[in-house]
């Protein structure tokens, strides 16, 4: 189906914009097959495409909200993509690295595959790693909320990884110890007591003598 029809069917505002087709609110194509977006699309509220038929986004998207392409057959973000909220791939199977360098809500990459993220990214809201297949995180990672590392491949935590809230690190690979530039302003919860005993107690991470200057997990 053509997107115009499907949005002259739910009665969805849109408009033309020279070549771009602008989208007034949400657009939720989740589990719609066979509605073909255009190469030039701005939705000016969330685009909602789960588990829909897409294989590929338009080649310039502008996102006010949030996109969510979780269970998709999609490959890869276009280079110039811009979201204004959330990013969900959650169980995708990205062939290319996305080129992004800030996420300005959550970044949701559950049981997703991907070759690895941009150094110095930026994740406003939380990021969510469960059972990603990802074998390294980038160095200077900020994460302005919860940092979730459950049920992941990572081996090693980045150099220089900031969490401003807390991290949570719970059937992980991670068994390598913790770089000295490591922040986390909350609580950083080990629920598996893998990392090195001598910084634990009773599975929360407290702040330590020796790094009370590069580790600083204050309970609340």
């Amino acid at each position: 189906m053509d997107l115009l029809q499907y949005l002259a069917i739910k009665g969805i505002y849109h408009k033309y914009r020279g070549e771009v087709l602008e989208v007034h609110g949400t657009l939720d194509l989740s589990s719609q097959q066979g509605v073909r977006l255009p190469q030039k699309l701005e939705v000016l509220g969330d685009l909602l495409l789960s588990d829909s038929g897409l294989q590929t986004l338009p080649e310039r998207l502008l996102v006010k909200g949030n996109l969510d392409v979780s269970n998709t057959a999609i490959s890869m973000l276009p280079k110039n993509a811009r979201i204004g909220g959330s990013l969900i791939l959650r169980g995708c199977s990205l062939d290319v690295m996305p080129e992004f360098i800030e996420v300005c809500g959550d970044l949701d990459l559950s049981e997703a595959r991907l070759p690895g993220l941009m150094n110095g990214l930026r994740v406003r809201g939380s990021l969510n790693m469960y059972r990603a297949q990802i074998k390294a995180l980038p160095d200077d990672l900020m994460v302005d909320e919860v940092l979730y590392l459950v049920g992941c491949k990572l081996e090693r935590l980045p150099r220089n990884l900031k969490v401003m809230k807390n991290l949570v690190i719970s059937s992980s690979s991670i068994h390598a110890d913790l770089p000295r530039d490591l922040y986390v302003a909350g609580k950083l919860i080990d629920t598996d007591n893998t990392l090195p005993a001598r910084f634990q107690q009773d599975g929360v991470w407290l702040r330590s003598d020796t790094y009370s200057q590069a580790i600083r997990a204050t309970l609340l």
